[in-house]
C-alpha cells in the first residue's frame, strides 16, 4: 500500500499536463482579490472626492442665498444626495452651521440646520480649525457631511468605512444673510 502511494506521488510529480491548471487555480483567486480590491479602493477615493465636492456645493449654495430659512437650507442637502446617488441611495448626514467670530477670534454658533447629525446649539462655543484661527470679526459658514461608505468586499473583509468632509465659506454680501427660523 505504501509502495502504491509512492508510485502515485512520483507519477503526479512528473506529470506536466495539469500543472498549468493547478497553478492557475492557486494564483487566480489572489489576482481576482487584488483586482477587486484595486477597484474598491478607487471607488472609495472617488466617493470621498465627490463627498467633499458635495460639502463644498452645500456651503456655496448657502453663502449665495439672499433669503434663508430652515427649509431652504435643508433643500441644499438634496444636492449632496444627487451628487452621491451613484454610490448609495441612503441620504448622507449633513450639518450647516453659521459661526460668528468676534474681535478676539472666539467663535460662537449663530444657528445650525442638520439632517442625521447632532445639531449645534445657538450660543455655544465653536472651536476654529487651525487654518482659520486668524479670522476676526467674521461670519463663517461651516458645512459638514458624513457617510458610511460600503465597499464591494464589505461582506468579506472590512464592513463599512466612515468618511467625513468639511467645507468653510463666507456670505457673499457685506453682512451675513439672516435665517428666520434656523436658530429654533
Amino acid at each position: 500500500m505504501i509502495d502504491a502511494a509512492r508510485v502515485l506521488v512520483r507519477r503526479f510529480s512528473r506529470a506536466k499536463s495539469g500543472a498549468a491548471a493547478l497553478e492557475f487555480a492557486f494564483v487566480a483567486p489572489i489576482f481576482l482579490l487584488l483586482y477587486i480590491g484595486g477597484v474598491d479602493l478607487t471607488r472609495a477615493f472617488i466617493f470621498n472626492h465627490k463627498m467633499q465636492n458635495a460639502t463644498t456645493a452645500i456651503v456655496d449654495l448657502v453663502t449665495q442665498a439672499t433669503d434663508l430659512s430652515k427649509s431652504s437650507v435643508a433643500d441644499t442637502f438634496d444636492v449632496a444626495d444627487v451628487m452621491l446617488s451613484r454610490f448609495d441611495a441612503t441620504p448622507i448626514a449633513v450639518r450647516v452651521t453659521v459661526v460668528q467670530i468676534d474681535a478676539a477670534g472666539k467663535g460662537t454658533v449663530t444657528w445650525s440646520v442638520v439632517r442625521n447629525m447632532p445639531r449645534r446649539a445657538a450660543g455655544t462655543a465653536y472651536t476654529l480649525p487651525p487654518n482659520l484661527e486668524g479670522l476676526r470679526d467674521f461670519t463663517l459658514v461651516v458645512s459638514e457631511t458624513s457617510h458610511d461608505y460600503t465597499p464591494i468586499l464589505s461582506y468579506a473583509i472590512v464592513g463599512t468605512v466612515p468618511m467625513a468632509a468639511e467645507a468653510h465659506g463666507r456670505f457673499r454680501g457685506k453682512k451675513a444673510t439672516a435665517c428666520t427660523d434656523c436658530a429654533k
